[in-house]
Protein backbone atom coordinates (compact mmCIF):
# COMPACT_ATOMS: atom_id res chain seq x y z
CA UNK A 1 0.00 0.00 0.00
CA UNK A 2 1.84 3.17 -1.03
CA UNK A 3 1.49 6.59 1.56
CA UNK A 4 -0.86 8.10 -0.51
CA UNK A 5 -3.65 5.19 -0.49
CA UNK A 6 -3.22 4.64 3.10
CA UNK A 7 -3.38 8.28 3.40
CA UNK A 8 -6.62 8.39 1.40
CA UNK A 9 -8.12 5.29 3.34
CA UNK A 10 -7.67 6.88 6.34
CA UNK A 11 -9.21 10.24 5.80
CA UNK A 12 -12.43 8.05 4.42
CA UNK A 13 -12.73 7.36 8.19
CA UNK A 14 -14.09 10.76 8.56
CA UNK A 15 -16.63 11.41 5.80
CA UNK A 16 -19.97 11.13 6.29
CA UNK A 17 -22.00 7.68 6.24
CA UNK A 18 -25.83 7.44 5.31
CA UNK A 19 -27.89 4.14 5.19
CA UNK A 20 -31.50 3.40 4.85
CA UNK A 21 -31.83 3.82 8.94
CA UNK A 22 -28.94 5.74 9.81
CA UNK A 23 -26.47 8.84 9.21
CA UNK A 24 -23.61 9.65 10.87
CA UNK A 25 -21.30 12.33 10.70
CA UNK A 26 -18.09 9.88 10.54
CA UNK A 27 -17.70 6.17 9.93
CA UNK A 28 -15.75 6.32 13.19
CA UNK A 29 -17.84 3.90 15.74
CA UNK A 30 -17.56 3.09 19.35
CA UNK A 31 -17.55 -0.64 19.89
CA UNK A 32 -19.23 -2.16 22.91
CA UNK A 33 -17.15 -1.85 26.16
CA UNK A 34 -18.59 -3.00 29.53
CA UNK A 35 -17.56 -1.16 32.12
CA UNK A 36 -19.47 -2.49 35.44
CA UNK A 37 -20.27 1.28 36.48
CA UNK A 38 -24.00 1.38 36.82
CA UNK A 39 -25.03 0.38 40.27
CA UNK A 40 -27.96 -1.55 40.47
CA UNK A 41 -28.28 -1.91 36.77
CA UNK A 42 -28.74 1.84 36.56
CA UNK A 43 -26.72 4.35 34.60
CA UNK A 44 -26.10 7.63 36.31
CA UNK A 45 -25.00 10.78 35.74
CA UNK A 46 -21.22 9.62 35.45
CA UNK A 47 -22.16 7.02 32.52
CA UNK A 48 -24.06 10.28 30.65
CA UNK A 49 -21.11 12.61 31.24
CA UNK A 50 -18.84 9.12 30.03
CA UNK A 51 -20.87 8.41 26.91
CA UNK A 52 -20.86 12.46 26.33
CA UNK A 53 -17.24 12.75 26.08
CA UNK A 54 -16.96 10.10 23.36
CA UNK A 55 -19.67 11.68 21.44
CA UNK A 56 -17.93 15.21 21.96
CA UNK A 57 -14.59 13.52 20.53
CA UNK A 58 -15.49 12.77 17.07
CA UNK A 59 -17.25 9.11 17.70
CA UNK A 60 -19.73 9.10 14.75
CA UNK A 61 -21.42 6.07 16.41
CA UNK A 62 -21.76 4.78 19.71
CA UNK A 63 -22.69 1.04 20.57
CA UNK A 64 -23.40 1.19 24.73
CA UNK A 65 -22.23 -1.13 26.53
CA UNK A 66 -24.00 -4.40 27.07
CA UNK A 67 -27.41 -3.74 28.49
CA UNK A 68 -29.20 -6.65 29.40
CA UNK A 69 -32.49 -7.37 28.54
CA UNK A 70 -35.52 -7.91 31.44
CA UNK A 71 -34.52 -11.82 31.99
CA UNK A 72 -33.78 -12.79 35.66
CA UNK A 73 -30.73 -14.25 34.39
CA UNK A 74 -29.82 -11.40 31.69
CA UNK A 75 -26.96 -9.94 33.59
CA UNK A 76 -23.72 -11.86 35.42
CA UNK A 77 -23.06 -8.36 37.39
CA UNK A 78 -25.11 -6.00 39.39
CA UNK A 79 -23.04 -2.82 37.95
CA UNK A 80 -24.04 -4.07 34.41
CA UNK A 81 -26.86 -1.44 33.16
CA UNK A 82 -30.17 -2.52 32.38
CA UNK A 83 -32.38 -1.53 29.91
CA UNK A 84 -35.67 -2.29 31.35
CA UNK A 85 -37.11 -0.50 34.36
CA UNK A 86 -37.60 2.79 35.43
CA UNK A 87 -34.84 4.13 36.72
CA UNK A 88 -32.51 2.43 34.22
CA UNK A 89 -34.63 3.87 31.51
CA UNK A 90 -34.47 7.20 32.80
CA UNK A 91 -30.80 7.07 33.01
CA UNK A 92 -30.67 5.70 29.85
CA UNK A 93 -32.63 8.83 28.98
CA UNK A 94 -30.09 11.39 30.48
CA UNK A 95 -27.20 9.73 28.21
CA UNK A 96 -28.63 10.20 24.96
CA UNK A 97 -29.88 13.43 25.97
CA UNK A 98 -26.04 14.45 26.58
CA UNK A 99 -24.62 12.46 23.71
CA UNK A 100 -27.15 14.22 21.35
CA UNK A 101 -26.32 17.59 23.21
CA UNK A 102 -22.70 16.68 21.87
CA UNK A 103 -24.05 16.02 18.26
CA UNK A 104 -23.46 11.86 19.12
CA UNK A 105 -25.47 9.05 17.75
CA UNK A 106 -25.88 6.20 20.47
CA UNK A 107 -27.44 2.84 20.19
CA UNK A 108 -28.25 -0.04 22.49
CA UNK A 109 -26.26 -3.15 22.66
CA UNK A 110 -28.93 -5.27 23.95
CA UNK A 111 -27.69 -8.12 25.49
CA UNK A 112 -28.23 -11.84 27.67
CA UNK A 113 -24.89 -13.16 28.97
CA UNK A 114 -26.40 -16.85 28.26
CA UNK A 115 -24.31 -19.39 30.71
CA UNK A 116 -21.65 -16.88 31.39
CA UNK A 117 -23.15 -16.49 35.20
CA UNK A 118 -21.14 -17.45 38.11
CA UNK A 119 -22.96 -17.50 41.75
CA UNK A 120 -19.83 -16.55 43.29
CA UNK A 121 -19.99 -13.00 41.49
CA UNK A 122 -21.91 -10.45 42.63
CA UNK A 123 -25.15 -11.27 40.18
CA UNK A 124 -28.57 -10.05 40.02
CA UNK A 125 -31.39 -12.23 40.77
CA UNK A 126 -28.79 -15.23 42.25
CA UNK A 127 -31.42 -17.99 42.69
CA UNK A 128 -31.99 -17.36 38.43
CA UNK A 129 -30.44 -20.18 37.04
CA UNK A 130 -27.82 -19.47 33.80
CA UNK A 131 -29.54 -20.57 30.60
CA UNK A 132 -28.28 -20.67 27.24
CA UNK A 133 -29.21 -22.55 24.17
CA UNK A 134 -26.70 -25.54 24.84
CA UNK A 135 -26.54 -25.33 28.59
CA UNK A 136 -23.02 -25.48 27.95
CA UNK A 137 -20.57 -22.53 29.32
CA UNK A 138 -17.65 -21.58 26.92
CA UNK A 139 -15.42 -24.54 28.50
CA UNK A 140 -18.23 -27.13 27.21
CA UNK A 141 -19.03 -27.64 31.19
CA UNK A 142 -23.23 -28.52 31.58
CA UNK A 143 -24.14 -25.31 33.90
CA UNK A 144 -28.20 -25.65 32.76
CA UNK A 145 -30.44 -27.84 30.59
CA UNK A 146 -30.24 -26.61 27.27
CA UNK A 147 -33.00 -24.05 26.47
CA UNK A 148 -35.95 -25.60 24.79
CA UNK A 149 -36.83 -23.85 21.30
CA UNK A 150 -39.64 -22.50 22.94
CA UNK A 151 -37.78 -21.02 25.92
CA UNK A 152 -35.45 -19.58 22.73
CA UNK A 153 -38.67 -17.73 21.07
CA UNK A 154 -39.71 -16.36 25.00
CA UNK A 155 -36.07 -14.64 25.54
CA UNK A 156 -36.26 -13.61 21.97
CA UNK A 157 -39.43 -12.14 22.97
CA UNK A 158 -37.92 -9.92 25.35
CA UNK A 159 -36.35 -8.18 22.21
CA UNK A 160 -39.15 -6.51 20.26
CA UNK A 161 -39.85 -4.46 23.49
CA UNK A 162 -36.21 -3.38 24.09
CA UNK A 163 -36.39 -1.54 20.57
CA UNK A 164 -39.27 -0.01 21.36
CA UNK A 165 -37.96 1.14 24.32
CA UNK A 166 -34.64 2.22 22.61
CA UNK A 167 -37.16 4.15 20.26
CA UNK A 168 -39.44 5.64 22.90
CA UNK A 169 -36.04 7.38 24.34
CA UNK A 170 -35.20 8.47 20.92
CA UNK A 171 -31.85 7.15 21.03
CA UNK A 172 -30.48 7.00 17.12
CA UNK A 173 -31.45 3.61 15.43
Amino acid sequence: MTTHSMVKAVHSLFEPFTSEKISVKNRIVMPPMTRFFSPGGVPGADVAAYYRRRAANSAGLIITEGTTINHPAASNHVNIPNFHGEAALHGWAQVVKEVHEADGKIIPQLWHVGTNRKKEDPIPNPEAPSVGPSGLDVNGATTSEALTGAEIQQLYRHMPRQQQMRSELASTG
